[in-house]
């Protein structure tokens, strides 16, 4: 499967944004490929690998916020990635 190629402009935020609404189908189904194989490589449950990512996400934003504000975008683009992750 071929890498997509985004043109995407504005400010990170707006980014993380247009990728998120872009790539939606694709990041669903990265995440539902990821927890399957925390689950199954080391066992973490979906809520482990929520509050870690948590943790992961915050120092991101403390060593680069414009990475934290396009990632922050992905997840609004996408809804409630919370909601999604726990169906």
């Amino acid at each position: 499967m071929p890498l997509p190629l985004l043109r995407l402009t504005g400010s990170p935020y707006e980014q993380g944004r247009q990728h998120g609404r872009d790539l939606k189908d694709r990041i669903d189904h990265n995440l539902a490929i990821y927890f399957d194989r925390f689950a199954r490589d080391s066992g973490l449950s979906r809520t482990e690998a929520l509050e870690r990512g948590d943790r992961y996400a915050e120092a991101v934003a403390r060593q680069n916020p414009d990475s934290a504000a396009g990632m922050r975008g992905i997840a609004d683009a996408r809804g409630s990635i919370r909601a999604l992750l726990q169906r």
